[in-house]
């Protein structure tokens, strides 16, 4: 598994919703946010052991950014699907590190 795959399912999930395939788009979304979770993406800007067991190292800044673009992806992704569906979002925001956050709390 890697960002590669999250991408991938973010897509299906968009072209589903293209189509109309409200449901289905749901559920390939749910796959991505799976995924996402499994490796630590909501994490990434955590400091230390905050980040979580399964995130992947990166080779370079890019790659980490590219992580970063693909989780905030699937985040709206995942508000759009909840909304088109009237079904609770999978992400909870409250368990996000982004940099900003972890300065305040450091502070």
């Amino acid at each position: 598994m890697n960002v590669a795959h999250v991408q991938c399912w973010t897509l299906v999930a968009l072209y589903e919703t293209n189509l109309g395939l409200f449901t289905r788009s749901w559920m390939s979304e749910r796959r991505a946010v799976a995924l996402a979770h499994i490796l630590c993406l909501h994490r990434l800007d955590a400091s230390g052991s905050r980040r979580g067991p399964h995130t992947i190292p990166f080779r370079d800044e890019m790659d980490l950014e590219q992580a970063r673009c693909a989780f905030w992806a699937v985040y709206y992704s995942d508000c759009w699907a909840s909304v088109g569906t009237g079904l609770p979002t999978a992400i909870n925001i409250d368990r996000v590190s982004s940099s900003s956050h972890d300065r305040e709390e450091r502070e």
